[in-house]
């Protein structure tokens, strides 16, 4: 079994490159004058399984990379790809509607098509996902790291709530690492043709709250639910998202509603230096994931 990066300066390729579990192999993306893409000194990979960590993260060079490496792989004889991407772009794509393209399933598509087997991600953004993607997806939770985070941080006492109803599993998950018997709060979200609604608090909730979701993209979202909580009186705000984007400067506003602190994952390479933000690493999570699919392949 090989270990393969369309992505190599990732902190999270470099850590799991280093693991004994597996054999290094070596590819590289390269182009010619004309822009066009190709891969050359690709490892011998005949009759072995390669891992291949990639992203599908815009920009699209990065989709694009990670495919054809994955289509490499399997005509230079490889019996299985797994794909291990952190971060799943384009899974939120995923609403059946006349006019609109069902950009989950195309991706999905293209990723059976260029020979992936099986995608590992971290908090795959819904089970819908699975339906539209035709390859094994396997979702790995962010939630003990997330509960670790609040013990350390002495917030066990605060109110969990969640953004939207999406993201209710995600703080029912959070509970349960943190082994709390306290109900979740959530908000009710609605999409209107001048954007996203986030409206009627359902539960109570403390002096204190952590709001955990899957990304943070431009936190429009986030800082409607922020400023509703402070109507509810709420003092200190912890979010926890997985994915961080960082998308825009609205975000930035969360640190003027109560925001104490930011804690993302490292699915995505760092996207912003702000002091009030933080960083965990998935890199355990991963780990173990691989040395499970090692172990019966």
């Amino acid at each position: 079994m090989k270990f393969f990066s369309t992505e190599i300066l990732h902190p999270l390729s470099r850590v799991l490159s280093k693991s004994s579990l597996y054999k290094p192999g070596t590819l590289e993306l390269r182009r010619y004058d004309n822009r066009e893409m190709y891969i050359t000194n690709c490892s011998p990979v005949n009759g072995e399984a390669a891992l291949l960590f990639g992203s599908f993260t815009p920009p699209d060079d990065s989709l694009f990379g990670t495919l054809l490496a994955a289509h490499t792989l399997k005509k230079e004889g490889a019996k299985s790809v797994l794909a291990i991407l952190p971060f799943a772009a384009y899974t939120r794509h995923d609403k059946v509607k006349s006019g609109l393209s069902l950009t989950t399933a195309w991706v999905g598509s293209l990723a059976k098509a260029s020979g992936i087997d099986t995608i590992i991600t971290i908090d795959l953004h819904s089970e819908h996902d699975r339906e539209l993607m035709p390859v094994e997806l396997v979702s790995l939770s962010p939630a003990p790291l997330f509960g670790e985070e609040i013990r350390k941080k002495n917030w066990t006492d605060a109110t969990l709530v969640a953004p939207d109803n999406g993201a209710i599993p995600r703080c029912e998950a959070v509970a349960r690492a943190l082994q709390s018997a306290n109900p979740v709060a959530y908000f009710k979200k609605e999409r209107t043709p001048d954007g996203v609604t986030v409206h009627d608090l359902v539960g109570e909730v403390g002096k204190r709250c952590v709001l955990i979701d899957d990304q943070l993209d431009t936190g429009a979202t986030l800082l409607q639910a922020c400023r509703q909580l402070q109507d509810k009186g709420v003092e200190e705000i912890l979010i926890m998202v997985t994915h961080g984007l960082f998308t825009g400067e609205a975000w930035k506003e969360l640190k003027d509603v109560g925001v104490q602190e930011i804690i993302v994952t490292d699915t995505l390479a760092p996207r912003t230096n702000m002091p009030w933000v933080s960083v965990i690493s998935v890199a355990p999570l991963l780990g173990q994931a691989l040395k499970e699919y090692v172990e019966t392949n």
